[in-house]
């Protein structure tokens, strides 16, 4: 069951009943690669920080939303897409969607929860180059792509996480978490009327806004690539690269 909401929400019902259990997920267009360059990891930024509260729920009272349906919420960032999804049981479905709305629509920024939360990135930044085989992924990407966004690290860099600002924060969300950019998707044990409501009830206040604007496009490669880093550690890590057509493409 496939639904437009009048803003551009897009919705997706999947219903089935093999359990008593319901998943709800949150697809939101954007990712590092929608990010211009002063705003270098603020996609993942942004994702922490709508964990911290809105306008109706307060600190941790978000999760514990769905832990008391016997579920649980979680979240991720990727080059292209943002997404917060949960699974919890069917009793619990339209609290769940109203919850998440809130987070949505009106998340709370706080500039000491943004501080608390930089420092928790940073730490994340810093573990991530003590992996080789993260390293390794990120230089890949670094070197196949010369221009495109993609050849930045999603999370950011420890100098572009220092300069988040709240004020960015907010500029970033009223831009980018609109109706025309959001995919609602709701599998299990449902009704997909009852759902439908409940959706148009909580996200009708949403703007429909715009989508991102067009990305840099990447040059052709006409030779071979390579890099190296040299580390301490007790094995060697390979990354071998190859550009392929994108997903729409009839040769996929």
């Amino acid at each position: 069951h496939t639904h437009r909401l009048d803003n551009g929400l897009t919705l997706h019902i999947a219903p089935g009943h093999p359990a008593p259990v319901v998943a709800v997920q949150a697809w939101v267009g954007v990712g590092s690669a929608d990010e211009q360059p002063h705003e270098v990891g603020m996609a993942h930024a942004v994702e922490h920080m709508l964990f911290k509260g809105s306008s109706r729920y307060g600190l941790g009272e978000l999760a514990r939303t769905f832990e008391a349906g016997g579920g649980e919420i979680n979240a991720f960032t990727a080059f292209d897409h943002t997404v917060y999804h949960a699974v919890l049981g069917r009793d619990h479905t339209e609290s769940a969607i109203d919850a998440l709305g809130d987070k949505l629509l009106s998340p709370r920024v706080d500039r000491d929860e943004l501080a608390r939360e930089r420092r928790v990135i940073l730490e994340e930044i810093r573990q991530g180059s003590d992996d080789p085989a993260r390293t390794v992924a990120q230089s890949l990407f670094a070197t196949a792509f010369a221009q495109h966004p993609y050849r930045r690290p999603v999370i950011g860099t420890a100098d572009s996480v220092q300069e988040l600002s709240e004020r960015q924060l907010v500029e970033f969300f009223r831009s980018h978490y609109v109706g025309d950019n959001l995919t609602l998707v709701v599998a299990g044990d449902v009704d997909p009327a009852r759902v439908l409501r409940s959706v148009e009830r909580r996200f009708r206040a949403m703007p429909a806004g715009v989508r991102p604007p067009t990305r840099v496009r990447e040059v052709a490669q006409t030779a071979p690539r390579a890099s190296a880093q040299y580390r301490d550690v007790a094995e060697a890590y390979l990354a071998v690269g190859f550009h392929v057509p994108s997903a729409r493409h009839p040769d996929i």
